[in-house]
């Protein structure tokens, strides 16, 4: 397909009119100011999928130090995480080509902040756009094959960067973006309306931020019922756990429950609650740390496998037959290869543990979350994020009709 480009004015944009491209490039050399609804525009941006590529209009006799700083000091004040060196085993040097170092300009590095499930922002302090302009394609130059080395290294610094922002998949310029609800806004839920918060731990409980909000649009609108997330993120040891039937969990790190926590946890899923998990770009660290802390929970009762066959997998409770989906598996790379992903057909593979003839726990060991925030990236396995969503609608229809 091909790619086009439009130039937007940040001052009259909308949030929706931002979500119309995937990847939004900044570029500049003076100082600049943001109003606050410029700012909270670029935030929830990128909270809903979108990709910001920067740079700054130094070097090569330009000075653009002036745009630097107002550029860090907007991204501090957006973003938690903090802007970066990207070290050289990030993919984005090898999302399509690979780079080598040697080749780049004086100076020139990328560096990037890592919101939602993925460097969301990629910022590079010297301009590479000039070299783009020096470009000539497969035209013949006259430049010496120092310089030439330096406009191909910048080049496919442009064309990684799109292939690692876009996942190699485009969206039709007529698809309407759906949004998350500010997380800094939380309404009081109608009566018989089911919240669903999120389990708290110190893996990663809130990595993906709008993973949860946008599964619960997809539960809303397959079924019609009152759903909501809430933002709480919920200590297993609340006294108000119990008031939650549905609790939703993901992470990308190790992490540990206190022995109070696991006997919490032990007695929320004996007295009828349930849990949705999954691993975060199918994070190993996270996936061992909730098989071990699960095995101390239910030390006769380890995860296992549901079966393909199993009622949850089909429409018996208002869902998707689920069959076969997607998963995007990333590929091993060779020294000279770009990152790839092969989509394979599977049956899903959930993992479960049953207390009482009943499913109290579901863990996904490839990833949902990110998926569902439309955050995936080439190297995160998971399901495609239609699949991913209907794994969770199925999921979440069965525990309440358990």
């Amino acid at each position: 397909r091909d790619l086009t480009w439009q130039t937007v004015d940040g001052r009259v944009a909308t949030l929706e009119d931002l979500l119309q491209t995937p990847v939004l490039f900044i570029s500049g050399g003076e100082a600049f100011e943001l109003s606050a609804r410029e700012k909270d525009n670029l935030r929830l941006y990128i909270e809903n999928g979108g990709f910001i590529f920067a740079e700054a209009n130094d070097g090569n006799g330009c000075d653009g130090q002036a745009f630097d700083r107002s550029f860090r000091a907007l991204m501090a004040e957006l973003f938690n995480s903090p802007l970066r060196k990207l070290p050289p085993d990030h993919s984005v040097w090898f999302a399509e080509q690979p780079i080598d170092p040697d080749a780049l300009p004086s100076g020139l590095w990328l560096y990037g902040v890592e919101a939602c499930c993925r460097t969301s922002v990629i910022y590079c302090p010297r301009s590479l756009s000039c070299f783009w302009e020096l470009s000539r394609g497969s035209r013949d130059t006259d430049y010496s094959e120092h310089v030439n080395r330096q406009i191909e290294a910048c080049v496919k610094i442009g064309v990684n960067v799109l292939a690692y922002a876009t996942n190699r998949q485009l969206k039709d310029k007529l698809d309407r973006p759906r949004i998350a609800a500010d997380d800094n806004t939380e309404p009081l839920p109608e009566r018989g309306t089911l919240q669903i918060p999120k389990l708290a731990h110190g893996g990663g409980a809130d990595d993906a931020p709008n993973s949860l909000a946008n599964l619960t649009n997809v539960v809303r609108d397959q079924v019609r019922i009152r759903i909501e997330p809430t933002r709480r993120l919920l200590a297993p040891t609340d006294e108000t756990i119990h008031e939650f039937p549905i609790l939703f969990m993901h992470g990308r790190r190790d992490f540990q429950f206190t022995p109070e926590q696991r006997a919490a946890l032990r007695e929320y899923f004996e007295r009828g609650g349930f849990l949705l998990a999954d691993s975060i770009c199918a994070s190993p660290e996270f996936a061992e740390a909730m098989r071990r802390e699960l095995r101390a929970i239910f030390p006769d009762q380890p995860l296992s496998r549901v079966p393909p066959s199993h009622p949850m997998f089909t429409e018996q409770f208002q869902g998707f037959p689920l069959g076969q989906v997607t998963l995007r598996d990333p590929q091993a790379r060779g020294a000279n290869d770009g990152l790839t992903a092969r989509l394979t057909k599977v049956t899903p593979l959930l993992e479960g543990i049953e207390l009482d003839g009943r499913l109290v726990v579901i863990f996904s060991p490839y990833d949902l979350s990110c998926a569902l925030e439309n955050h995936a990236s080439l190297d995160c396995k998971g399901y495609t994020r239609e699949d991913a969503a209907r794994i969770g609608v199925n999921v979440i229809l069965y525990a309440l009709q358990q």
